[in-house]
């Protein structure tokens, strides 16, 4: 596997997603690539199990991939 780019939203409040540009940006060159977004842990991808369903849906549908270490 490559690293291809990493994203950050350090600082920036979980609660919602529309307010984390490096989220928005993730998920974006995610889709665009057809490629995996990992995250350590996904706690901090997103505070609600219903956020967590809504990304993981958008990637899949766009034929990419979410991985949890």
């Amino acid at each position: 596997f490559e690293l291809v780019e990493s994203f950050e939203d350090a600082g920036i409040s979980g609660s919602t997603m529309d307010k984390r540009p490096g989220l928005q940006a993730a998920i974006e060159a995610a889709c665009e690539r057809k490629a995996a977004l990992v995250v350590y842990s996904l706690s901090r991808l997103a505070r609600s199990v219903k956020d967590t369903i809504a990304i993981s849906e958008q990637l899949n549908g766009a034929g990419a991939d979410l991985v949890s270490l």
